[in-house]
């Protein structure tokens, strides 16, 4: 019994000290371990006063009340917008009404600028603020207190706040022969936290362009696309992630547009006017035709936009060979080359990949004397032209991906490389 156990227990000092020399010899440890968590936004709004009263108001003239301080406090990074409304369900009116029911101050437009009250031919009465408590804007009226169309925002910061203060009074205009008495109403102040500024795609560059799928906007039409760094085998490119949805009649000034310098919007001639769209018409490849079509078409349930041929979509440069320099893309944004394209498909070698993260390709189909093989190939105008009538597009089916060289009519999708 003690022999066994003596045995075990040298073998035991023999599997420990193997144990103890593979540890020092192979010590590893792995980092990188992602910790995040959400701490949500903290409101708080707070008033001086609860009455805003006019104490002496004289027939003829105007005057204003006492200055109440609207108090917000908040640590959302993107700070907070102030808004106020007029009224209630029990007081629903704009005016401020004597309590006999019948006489009233009117209140002025909620657009108004005006920098004084007095003069009206009536008895009116609007509010003004502060938010140094020294210089009062001009004044204005409230929208009524279920008003959706129209906001008076009196304050909008763009970071975090606190303790920020708003004062605000109104003022009124008496009109001779107006009935003397109470007048009131009740006025309502509300408080949002901003959300992240929008961010547009002509301010984003291949130096700032986000790692992963970012939602920016066009300004020349304010529509949404995505967009997104993307690695491929060596290449590293930032690229649209969506289809341009480019209107037509839309002008493009060199503010915003991949068209020559010297076109700005202010000076308000635009260097290419892009065609009324058509769905009909793509039969002439010298002729710049394109189609919003703004049907959901896509096998993916997704919809595929507009189409543009190669004309329209080099911004009417259409050039006979080579790459054009100018195109429809946003400023900064260009047509992708035949070897951009060719770079891409190198690695996405099916239309299964290109449709996926992180492309989010679409088998948009094409439009010719009709629309064709929507859900089942996706068709992509690069900036390369072939000859007089024909250029380079990306073409693919589910399993294939080919660059192809063809005629210049049809009407293709269209994505953005950044430059």
């Amino acid at each position: 019994m003690d022999k066994s156990r003596c045995v075990f227990f040298g073998l035991m000092c023999a599997l420990l000290g193997f144990s103890f020399m593979g540890f020092t010899s192979a010590l590893t440890y792995q980092d990188g371990t992602d910790v995040q968590f959400t701490f949500n936004s903290t409101l708080s709004i707070s008033l001086s006063d609860t009455d805003i009263i006019i104490g002496n108001l004289i027939p003829g003239q105007d005057d204003t009340s006492n200055a109440v301080d609207v108090v917000v406090n908040t640590n959302n990074l993107y700070g907070y917008t102030l808004t106020a409304t007029v009224g209630s369900a029990t007081k629903d009116y704009r005016d401020l009404r004597h309590t006999n029911g019948t006489a009233s101050f009117a209140s002025i437009d909620v657009n108004s600028d005006l920098s004084t009250l007095s003069g009206e031919s009536s008895s009116v009465w609007g509010y003004t603020t502060s938010t140094n408590g020294t210089t009062w804007s001009n004044f204005s009226g409230l929208p009524k207190y279920d008003d959706t169309a129209n906001t008076a925002e009196l304050n909008v910061t763009d970071s975090a706040a606190e303790d920020s203060t708003t004062s605000f009074k109104i003022g009124a205009f008496a009109a001779e022969g107006q009935l003397a008495g109470d007048y009131t109403n009740v006025i309502n102040f509300a408080v949002v936290v901003n959300g992240p500024p929008k961010q547009y795609i002509q301010d984003i560059t291949s130096a700032t362009c986000p790692a992963e799928r970012t939602l920016v906007y066009d300004r020349r039409d304010e529509k949404p696309y995505y967009v997104q760094t993307i690695t491929y085998g060596a290449v590293t490119k930032c690229w649209m992630t969506s289809n341009l949805d480019l209107a037509g009649g839309t002008l493009l000034y060199s503010d915003d547009s991949n068209v020559p310098d010297g076109y700005p919007r202010n000076e308000g001639t635009p260097y290419y006017t892009l065609p009324v769209s058509n769905a009909r018409g793509f039969t002439n490849g010298s002729v710049a035709n394109l189609y919003n079509s703004g049907n959901t078409i896509c096998s993916n349930g997704t919809a595929c936009y507009s189409y543009y041929n190669y004309a329209a979509a080099t911004a009417g440069t259409n050039p006979s060979s080579g790459n054009s320099a100018y195109d429809i893309c946003p400023s900064g944004w260009r047509l992708p080359t035949q070897s951009e394209y060719n770079e891409l498909r190198q690695i996405y070698t099916t239309g299964s990949l290109l449709n996926g993260a992180p492309w989010y390709g679409e088998y948009g189909g094409n439009y010719g004397d009709n629309f064709a093989d929507g859900g089942h190939r996706g068709r992509y105008w690069s900036s390369t032209s072939s000859g007089a009538s024909s250029a380079y597009f990306l073409n693919y089916g589910n399993q294939d991906v080919s660059l192809d060289s063809g005629v210049k009519y049809p009407g293709y999708s269209i994505r953005c490389v950044a430059k």
